[in-house]
């Protein structure tokens, strides 16, 4: 599997991030007024950015931007809120904790700055309408938000990296005892072969010895060539 794509994880994600937002922005419509119901336009501003979080893992900058761009536009559209920030939320925090924390950071400033100067500084000259426009109590809390997601998503990668760490000593731990357990076994089978080979070796030569004794007394003293022959089945069973 290709870093940076989750299969089925990505498109679960994205397909309830979708219907979450459009669900939402539709209820919305119906509970408060607003220049615009959610209509085709702003479904699809929607779910530009909620389908793009599909390959969030994999282009996990280029879907932050795109989901920016397309929830700037569709609050500035005038179409109802609803939980419009899921998109850019997940796209944020993806991003920083996959480790492109700097061009996340870049491109959520570049995106803050932009919804700032369409809805508050330029609201006149692009005609952005009324409902629409960005108080300075939105400002706050939509750059306290963008940080706090930040912080989240970089204590989250920290998080990750430790545990990789833990992870990598651990086996790191576990070969070493595999690799002492292999020399310790490879230490007692030289032992066992040792103490084998002196047994063996012992019991050979009482052998040898025997046998030239029994040679030797057979006809002369057959008692003691008997004895010979003894201790010679006893050493060979042994």
């Amino acid at each position: 599997m290709r870093r940076g794509y989750h299969g089925p994880r990505g498109v679960g994600a994205a397909v309830v991030v979708s219907l979450v937002e459009v669900l939402g922005a539709n209820a919305d419509a119906r509970d408060h007024a607003f220049p615009r119901d959610l209509q085709y336009g702003g479904a699809a501003l929607l779910l530009v950015g909620t389908v793009s979080l599909a390959v969030r893992r994999r282009f996990p900058i280029a879907v932050l931007a795109i989901t920016l761009a397309s929830t700037i536009a569709y609050l500035l559209a005038g179409y109802p809120p609803g939980p419009y920030f899921l998109a850019p939320t997940v796209a944020l925090f993806s991003a920083v904790a996959s480790g492109k924390r700097t061009a996340a950071g870049i491109v959520a400033g570049a995106g803050y700055v932009g919804y700032l100067a369409a809805g508050w500084w330029f609201a006149g000259m692009l005609g952005v309408p009324a409902v629409s426009r960005v108080e300075l109590r939105e400002a706050i809390v939509t750059g306290a938000w963008l940080l706090a997601v930040f912080a989240i998503g970089e204590a989250v990668r920290v998080k990750a990296m430790q545990w990789s760490e833990i992870a990598k000593a651990r086996a790191e731990q576990a070969r070493a005892r595999a690799e002492q357990e292999r020399r310790q076994a490879s230490e007692e089978r030289l032992r066992i072969a040792r103490e084998l080979h002196d047994v063996l070796g012992h019991h050979l030569s009482l052998i040898n010895v025997q046998a030239g004794v029994g040679l030797h007394l057979i006809d002369s003293r057959p008692e003691q060539a008997r004895e010979a022959l003894a201790a010679i089945k006893s050493a060979s069973a042994e």
